[in-house]
Order: C-alpha cells, then sequence, then structure tokens
C-alpha cells in the first residue's frame, strides 16, 4: 500500500517480483492506495 500510488509504483513492483520469483510460480501484483490517517 503507498499514499499515492501511480503506475511507475506498479511497474516497478511487477519487475521486482518477476525477477525474484520462481519461473514455475504464478502471480499478482496489486498497488493499493494506503488509508489516510490523522496526525495528531
Amino acid at each position: 500500500r503507498l499514499p499515492d500510488p501511480t503506475p511507475a509504483d506498479t511497474h516497478r513492483l511487477e519487475a521486482l517480483v518477476a525477477a525474484a520469483r520462481p519461473a514455475h510460480m504464478p502471480y499478482t501484483v496489486t498497488v493499493t492506495a494506503a488509508e489516510r490517517t490523522s496526525e495528531r
């Protein structure tokens, strides 16, 4: 989860997972926006 995800974030994470996983393992990358919390 990222505060303000962009398509570049998804691409970077996809490349990282593809490089680190075994070739026979399927995967799905999902980047979602983190919930904003108020700081006190």
